[in-house]
This record gives C-alpha cells, sequence and structure tokens, in this order.
C-alpha cells in the first residue's frame, strides 16, 4: 500500500520480481547487503513485510515509472531470446 493506494496484483508481481532481482545482484556486495538486512530489520520492527516497506521508500510516482520500465526491459529481453 502507498499511502492510501495498492498496487494492483500484476504491479506487485513486477515490484517484488524487481527487488527480489537487485538483492540477487548485489548478494556479493557488502553495502547492498547491509542496507537491504537494516530495510529487512526496520521492517519487522515496523510489523511490516520487507515489500511493504520497499514500497513505502518510493513515491507513487517513482513506483508507476520503475514499475513500467522493469516491465518494458523485461518485454524487450523476451522478445530477443
Amino acid at each position: 500500500m502507498i499511502g492510501d493506494r495498492k498496487l494492483d496484483k500484476e504491479k506487485m508481481d513486477s515490484f517484488k520480481a524487481m527487488v527480489d532481482e537487485c538483492v540477487l545482484d548485489n548478494v556479493d556486495n557488502p553495502k547492498m547487503k547491509q542496507g537491504f538486512e537494516a530495510i529487512d530489520e526496520w521492517a519487522r520492527e515496523q510489523e511490516m513485510d520487507f515489500y511493504e516497506l520497499m514500497l513505502n521508500l518510493f513515491s507513487p510516482e517513482e513506483l508507476e515509472y520503475m514499475i513500467e520500465e522493469y516491465t518494458r526491459e523485461k518485454e524487450e529481453v523476451e522478445k530477443d531470446k
């Protein structure tokens, strides 16, 4: 949920995939790993899901743009296969 706005299932799935990809791409980066661990700990303290907290780090406009770009890039990669 972003404020009082919710992402639809398709956009939430894209957001989760984008976050997962970012985490996996940075698993060997100590600073990024430390950052993700801090976000995860903060989410638990707030009794929130990791993704829910990640959603709240961005404005609705930023999220829409990021999800659209991620989806477009994924479609282009699939087309090129």
